[in-house]
């Protein structure tokens, strides 16, 4: 897969042009795309041992059977598979119950939740291990787990932390229909609980109280028309085919945060996605220098641009050279379905993805 042109691609663009390599993938699954149930509060230790081998090439060239078989022995000769079982028994009263203090700490979202469960009288998460306390952009969650209620927060706020959960949306519907009936915020957090996928593709675990996500963000947005609002509930109304409000909330939403990119770059997927297209190449336009010239921006004008039929001034974007799209995800084919759009579209198929742009490491 790595000696397509796409897998070269990544490459490049991965390691930033300091050449080939080979990327090492372990673990418990068959593959990267299994899965293994494990238990609740269970604990799973394994070793893992990092060296080079070497077999005969013609080994190298022959079927998979021979070539895995080659592989094993080389492996077992360099390191025993028992000794390294040996080994890791032997770790279970030293390295496995070995308290280390933590040096550094993540965000707090494990420890949020620890405090969620002590205060529903739950068990932690794992008591042997050192979560740290929740961040200060946890505190409006601290603060509703504490007293029932949110705090007070101005127009400009824009919170830094989100959660989903059942137990969460019980606190925020007990808040929103109490002490908090007017207060944006704890709206907004219930708008975006109930947007959450498990909660909305299980309905029977809502409580008899719940209301839609729409509902809890236009009421938000009643109380408060800030950015984070009503860039919420635009996803929240584009999911239910409302594109005319979504699109007014997008753009609303994109100017109250006055440039910033990432909203700028969601605003644009999301009217593209839609197919107000015409919108999505005027907002564009209004977008300072430095977030127009960002390549998710320019991507998602460029498709603005050929499906109002204006594809020459697509393809000047798409070829320019040293033009790349900094956040593009594996698997994604956003690129290769635009480049056939834009195939269909001229008639003309002699056209040839810019390599800068091929990611497409599939082998078909």
């Amino acid at each position: 897969m790595g000696q397509q042109p796409g897998g070269e691609t990544w490459q490049r663009f991965l390691n930033e042009y300091a050449g080939s390599y080979v990327e090492i993938q372990a673990g418990l699954g068959r593959t990267q795309y299994g899965c293994v149930p494990m238990q609740p509060y269970g604990t799973w230790e394994f070793a893992e041992v990092y060296g080079s081998i070497a077999i005969d090439p013609e080994e190298q060239k022959a079927d998979y059977p021979v070539f895995r078989l080659a592989i094993e022995s080389a492996l077992e000769r360099a390191l025993p598979a028992q000794l390294l079982e040996d080994w890791l028994v032997s770790t279970i009263d030293s390295i496995g119950s070995k308290h280390v203090p933590a040096v550094s700490y993540g965000c707090g979202d494990a420890a949020l939740e620890n405090a969620l469960r002590v205060s529903a009288g739950r068990r932690v998460l794992n008591a042997g291990l050192d979560f740290g306390t929740p961040g200060p952009e946890h505190a409006d969650f601290e603060h509703l787990l504490s007293f029932g209620y949110m705090p007070k927060r101005d127009k400009d706020y824009v919170p830094g932390a989100f959660v989903s959960g059942q137990r969460w949306l019980e606190l925020l519907e007990t808040a929103a229909n109490g002490p908090d009936r007017d207060n944006w915020l704890t709206w907004y957090h219930l708008g975006l609980v109930l947007m959450d996928k498990s909660n909305r593709a299980t309905p029977c675990c809502r409580s008899k109280t719940s209301i839609s996500a729409v509902s809890a963000l236009r009421r938000a947005a009643d109380l408060c028309s800030n950015g984070p609002v009503l860039y919420a509930l635009a996803e929240e109304l584009a999911c239910l085919g409302e594109h005319a409000e979504a699109s007014a909330c997008a753009i609303k939403s994109c100017r109250l945060f006055g440039g910033d990119l990432s909203v700028a770059k969601e605003t644009m997927r999301i009217l593209v996605s839609m197919k107000a297209y015409h919108l999505a190449l005027a907002l564009y336009n209004d977008l300072p220098d430095d977030v127009k010239s960002d390549g998710r921006v320019e991507f998602w004008y460029a498709s603005a641009l050929v499906y109002s039929d204006r594809y020459e001034e697509a393809l000047t974007i798409l070829n320019r050279p040293g033009y790349i799209i900094a956040d593009f995800r594996e698997s994604e084919q956003s690129i290769n379905d635009l480049w056939e759009e834009i195939i269909r579209r001229t008639g003309n198929t002699n056209f040839t993805l810019p390599h800068q742009l091929d990611f497409n490491a599939i082998i078909k």
